[in-house]
């Protein structure tokens, strides 16, 4: 480690109040994402706040822009989140373009992670991933007698169609059943781990943090709003994240139509891209709305505090379903870490770790959100109440020293069984 790299973890250590660990561990994170494109969220923190304590950390991910590798590919050390981390990036092999690709690597993963791991002897396998990576590792733990803890943050299965979901559904209960430990992040997912046929002993919630350091309260800035459209005395819905279908970001400008028209003060605020953009795009176009609805694609994870901070009310108004009862939308923990008073529809997985009072109103569906979330952007009184309710609540709940101590010992205590 060089001096300025030396310097760059004693800051980081520094501003988070990380201490190295007593016992540091080589740990191997498993991923079926692209490390280097995917939004910054806990797949990256989790790794690099465990290096940063001095762990020795590699990640194996998934290159979603496709490509021909027969091997694995090993990249220089990177850091997405966390300044100081020491993160050793592993690529695996991949064939033709992302969706056959996929299919291809899920089979050459088997030898390919065995591989890698017998090369690593990791103390432990950490592993978000199920039908590309999942149960690869579940094999190759089980051969190499190294301890796997699955880290279920969604209903897999869910997020793919038809025959996929089949198959995916098979990795998932397989992870379920066989994993050492299961790490999940609320209740309702908890539950369906254990209904997938984990040994409910076995299955913790572990609630992530958020960098308070970096998403926190403040003033809107000015020149940011005038580059995007926004003028000063403007009322800002703010909606943030992945445009899945799921998300009903159509239905709700539908549904704020009248309102938007009848007052220019009142903006949406779009922040991220997905499968849905295209037709958004459309939308506004065609109903003649772009200088209200805003629509910024997705910002890079250092300037999105700047961006969260322009808005007067943030949005969840995804449809009620399995998929997302059992998510955990970071971008609600977020928004509250920002000062965000937010309205949400009731989703089992939130609610279960952001009661009532917390900063989020939560209401049944999304009629009930778009009327809530106006008549909460004009009223000045029950807003600063919200705000404090939010920041009161992250400031209590969200502190990433907490969460990673409790992950570190549950990893310490996988080792010792």
């Amino acid at each position: 480690m060089s001096s300025g790299q030396a310097r760059d973890l004693a800051e980081s250590n520094s501003q988070l109040g990380v201490q190295p660990s007593a016992r540091p561990m080589k740990l191997f994170f498993i991923h079926e994402v692209d490390w280097l494109r995917k939004v910054v969220f806990e797949v990256h923190d989790f790794p690099e706040l465990m290096s940063i304590r001095r762990h020795r950390v590699f990640v194996l991910d998934f290159p979603e822009s496709g490509g021909s590798s027969w091997r694995a590919v090993v990249r220089s050390q990177q850091s997405r989140a966390w300044s100081g981390s020491r993160v050793q990036l592993i690529s695996s092999p991949v064939f033709l373009g992302p969706t056959l690709g996929r299919w291809l690597s899920t089979i050459w993963a088997l030898p390919s992670v065995i591989n890698i791991v017998r090369r690593l002897k990791p103390d432990v396998i950490v592993s978000y991933a199920v039908p590309t990576f999942g149960w690869q590792a579940l094999i190759a733990a089980r051969l190499l007698k190294i301890p796997l803890l699955y880290r279920a943050i969604d209903a897999s299965s869910e997020l793919r169609p038809g025959l996929h979901r089949r198959l995916v559904r098979c990795a998932e209960v397989a992870m379920c059943r066989f994993s050492d430990r299961i790490s999940t992040h609320n209740a309702a997912l908890r539950q369906r781990c254990i209904g997938s046929g984990a040994n409910p002993e076995k299955v913790e919630i572990l609630i992530p943090g958020v960098d308070l350091a970096h998403m926190c309260p403040g003033p809107p800035d000015e020149v940011l709003a005038q580059s995007i459209g926004i003028k000063t005395g403007d009322k800002i819905l703010l909606f943030m994240g992945t445009l899945f279908g799921f998300a009903q970001l159509d239905h709700l400008i539908y549904q704020l139509l009248s309102v938007l028209r009848a007052d220019p003060k009142l903006k949406l605020l779009i922040i991220g891209d997905g499968e849905a953009a295209h037709e958004l795009k459309e939308l506004i176009e065609r109903e003649s709305i772009s200088g209200q609805v805003i629509m910024v694609g997705q910002i890079e994870y250092e300037h999105l505090p700047r961006y969260l901070r322009l808005g007067t009310v943030g949005l969840l108004p995804f449809a009620p379903a399995v998929i997302s009862h059992n998510a955990l939308p970071n971008k609600v923990l977020q928004y509250l870490a920002c000062g965000l008073p937010s309205v949400s529809i009731r989703l089992d997985g939130l609610t279960s770790i952001v009661p009532d009072d917390a900063g989020v109103i939560y209401v049944e569906n999304l009629s009930q959100l778009s009327l809530r979330a106006v008549s909460l952007i004009y009223d000045s009184d029950e807003l600063t109440r919200q705000r404090n309710h939010a920041i009161t609540f992250s400031r209590g709940n969200l502190n990433w020293v907490e969460k990673i101590t409790e992950f570190e010992n549950m990893l310490i205590s996988m080792l010792k069984q």
